[in-house]
């Protein structure tokens, strides 16, 4: 939507402008062969082969209610379309929302304490670098209450979200 698009534009400047570094993909579902065509025309126009878009199908019927869509299943399973089908090399990923600016490089180093705001973590328990198994994210306020829903379908069976604790999902896997 032009909506969007204009977050896009905003986050996109606002990247450059704090210097942050690599490339940032804007992950598109279910767009005509004319909105691709803007998109990419609008990518161009920024200038910046930093600026990229990727396309997935639309992810929004409701499976459990035929007919009815719901626009949020874009967001994860465009997500997941672009990490399996998607051109990267980058060894972290952060998932940005068009509606936030960047204020400083997003970085994998945690230098000081002052970043994380969990009160469920203590002086020197967080690892000071996002890595493999060492995620970090912004709270959402749904905490650990995600270890309600459903998790065999929707992480699959096998996933280590299955089998998470109360307390770990509260400390490193709050959303």
């Amino acid at each position: 939507s032009a909506f969007q698009n204009w977050q896009s534009v905003v986050l996109f400047y606002s990247a450059r402008a704090a210097g942050q570094r690599g490339p940032l993909t804007r992950i598109a579902s279910g767009c005509t062969a004319e909105e691709k065509s803007a998109l990419r025309a609008l990518h161009a126009a920024l200038g910046s082969p930093q600026f990229r878009a990727h396309f997935t199908p639309d992810y929004s019927a409701d499976p459990k209610h035929p007919g009815k869509r719901y626009l949020f299943f874009n967001k994860p399973h465009g997500l997941l379309h672009w990490l399996t089908h998607g051109s990267f090399n980058e060894t972290i990923v952060a998932l940005v929302d068009p509606d936030m600016l960047f204020l400083r490089p997003i970085t994998g180093l945690f230098p000081a304490s002052h970043y994380l705001t969990s009160s469920d973590w203590k002086k020197g328990e967080a690892w000071p670098r996002v890595e493999r198994g060492k995620p970090a994210g912004q709270q959402y306020g749904l905490g650990s209450h995600w270890r309600s829903f459903n998790r065999k379908y929707i992480c699959g069976v096998g996933s280590p979200c299955t089998t998470t604790t109360a307390q770990e999902a509260q400390k490193v896997r709050s959303v």
